[in-house]
């Protein structure tokens, strides 16, 4: 497939996505080659893969978020012009989160990111006006985060995990953008001091405990490594 109404997806870029000149010649670019191994729209999601894999190992990071996002904008940008484009390729919530799996597992995030990601979006899929898959829309992202924040008062980081979580789901697995989030009540940072124990009473916690959990809980405090890390350090 050719990038014929080159013209008109930049101004779908520049008009409706904000995007800066110097910005849009590399959003064609990309968009180009991900059409130059794409025969007919019913392959899409095999081709992301593909295209998506070719980039891994040759440009930088930024570079490959910034290709996947004009892709996902071009595919936004296409639908509005062919039916033939699939709006979504699962139909139900269990599909969704499979797909998810693999995704996250296909771009070697870690396993705590995976756990992380399902999690927001199985939280995401209870919610009470969260619909079918196919019916989702940048709405009910903002009905979500906005729960979160004005219900459930979570802190910062955790409302900031659950969007990072729905960003990907809807970039990755249903193929849509998120439109603007600006007007999202957001969590308010907390202003309690944390407590910190001294030297002396950190001292005597440790000397209470028996190996290897005395070493252990040295290292964690000596290094400032993680309990995931400790537990899968070891001493040659």
């Amino acid at each position: 497939m050719d990038l014929n109404d080159r013209e008109g997806f930049e101004r779908f870029l520049r008009e409706e996505q904000g995007y800066e000149e110097k910005v849009i010649p590399w959003m064609v670019r990309w968009v180009r080659g991900f059409l130059s191994g794409l025969d007919s729209p019913a392959q899409w999601d095999q081709r992301c893969r593909e295209y998506y894999a070719e980039l891994e190992n040759r440009v930088a990071g930024w570079q490959y978020a910034q290709a996947a996002k004009a892709v996902q904008l071009y595919l936004e940008f296409y639908r509005r012009s062919d039916s033939n484009v699939p709006v979504v390729r699962a139909e139900s919530w269990e599909e969704v989160e499979e797909t998810a799996r693999r995704e996250i597992r296909r771009q070697g995030k870690s396993l705590q990111t995976e756990k992380t990601y399902v999690y927001w979006i199985t939280r995401f899929k209870n919610y009470k006006t969260t619909p079918q898959p196919g019916r989702c829309s940048t709405q009910h992202v903002k009905d979500f985060l906005t729960f979160l924040a004005a219900e459930k008062r979570v802190s910062v980081a955790t409302q900031n995990q659950a969007f990072n979580a729905l960003l990907f789901l809807y970039r990755f697995v249903l193929g849509r953008s998120i439109a603007d989030l600006k007007a999202i009540p957001r969590s308010r940072p907390s202003k309690r001091l944390p407590v910190v124990l001294g030297a002396d009473q950190i001292s005597a916690i440790i000397g209470k405990m028996k190996p290897p959990y005395t070493l252990m809980a040295a290292l964690m405090y000596g290094s400032g490594i993680r309990l995931n890390g400790c537990s899968v350090t070891r001493c040659t």
